[in-house]
């Protein structure tokens, strides 16, 4: 056998295993797809102490992804998040799916945590929960969920504004629920009231601001989800009045005293009522 065989039949092995690597590399990717989102559940726990002015107040949200999937899928989310908010967190449910460490992306008014869910199991099915908290005023203007508190009417209130891209497969439920402490069901401008002022007419509403005996509930979903369906929710809370006005009898009270003490210094000698009765 020459020097050419040899080469000849080298290089056709080359080429035979180069092809089974492709092969193998090629069934392996041509499984992995990705992970279906089958559902929404956004729950908003909204907290404050200061039921007058708000001013600690403060909101946890917590995002539950149902997830279904086969070992190999994965599903990367850049998730948008406001700028000014902490403590966020994605953890798994199960260990048919696990969760890369977020990778923080700072930005104005929306910041960025880019993770990426993987499948570990054929036919994995489970939830992966995202966590977050946000204060009151730390979100820029044109954030997709903002805390803010200030003044209207003559009246102190805490607005909640929210309006995220949900990462979901298109056409699978997508459910929102608000939690706030104390009694806020009452309609209107006054104190412990409240005013729903946006929500998208695609939403239908579940709860509105029903009071438990402990907590004001508000829930919406909608199925399908769309990209064109996102939320949009604003609403706002009351709290104590700016000023306290003085009722009307008041005042008439009060001038009633000024008339006697101005009647009072013109009158020439003895006590006003006096002389008036003597001369009676």
């Amino acid at each position: 056998m020459n020097l050419a065989t040899l080469t000849h039949k080298s290089n056709l092995g080359l080429l035979s295993i180069s092809f089974m690597v492709a092969i193998s590399i090629f069934s392996g990717t041509a499984h992995s797809a990705i992970i279906a989102v089958t559902q929404r559940d956004s729950t908003q726990f909204l907290s404050f102490a200061d039921q007058s002015a708000f001013t600690d107040a403060s909101q946890q949200t917590t995002t539950v992804l149902s997830l279904s999937g086969n070992t190999g899928d994965t599903l990367t989310q850049n998730y948008t998040i406001p700028h000014g908010e902490t403590n966020f967190t994605v953890q798994s449910s199960t260990p048919a799916f696990s969760v890369s460490a977020p990778i923080y992306t700072a930005g104005n008014p929306n910041d960025n945590q880019f993770f990426t869910i993987t499948a570990n199991n054929n036919a994995a099915i489970g939830n992966v929960t995202v966590n977050q908290n946000l204060g009151v005023n730390l979100a820029p203007v044109g954030a997709i969920n903002s805390l803010s508190s200030g003044v209207t009417g003559g009246y102190n209130y805490l607005d909640e504004f929210y309006n995220p891209t949900a990462n979901q497969t298109i056409g699978s439920p997508f459910s929102y629920t608000a939690i706030i402490n104390g009694n806020y069901s009452a309609q209107g401008i006054t104190p412990g009231g409240h005013q729903l002022i946006n929500i998208n007419n695609g939403w239908t509403i579940d709860q509105n601001f029903v009071f438990d005996g402990t907590n004001t509930l508000f829930s919406a979903h909608i199925a399908p989800y769309a990209l064109a369906n996102q939320i949009n929710l604003e609403y706002r809370l009351f709290g104590a009045p700016t000023s306290v006005p003085v009722p009307a009898a008041l005042w008439l009270f009060g001038s009633g005293f000024g008339l006697l003490g101005f009647l009072g210094k013109r009158r020439p000698n003895g006590d006003l009522f006096t002389n008036a009765i003597s001369k009676s």
